[in-house]
């Protein structure tokens, strides 16, 4: 699976790009999270077509996706990093920090 924001064709989609099939609409809600917020995408009936447009409820269209994976990946090094941060601030502060 790809762990990037999905581009299509090295630009950023439009509303036209997250239409698609109802099959393909249930791997992206199941597979992926928006690309801002990280949160869970939904799908709404396309009027006057078979499809579904795939989209996050709170950032809207055109955001993005990326997978589970990605998300999960970032929110762990974001753990290590701010355990870090304090680490090395307290060290520079000149305190103690018992882990």
């Amino acid at each position: 699976m790809i762990n990037l924001v999905i581009q299509i064709g090295g630009r950023m989609p439009d509303t036209r790009d997250f239409e698609m099939e109802t099959y393909k609409a249930v791997g992206m809600v199941r597979d992926y999270v928006c690309a801002q917020c990280w949160g869970r995408l939904t799908t709404s009936k396309v009027p006057n077509s078979r499809n579904l447009k795939v989209f996050c409820p709170k950032c809207g269209e055109d955001r993005g996706f990326v997978t589970y994976d990605y998300k999960d990946r970032r929110l762990a090094e974001s753990a290590l990093e701010e355990f870090e941060v304090s680490r090395n601030l307290a060290s520079a502060m000149g305190m103690d920090l018992k882990n």
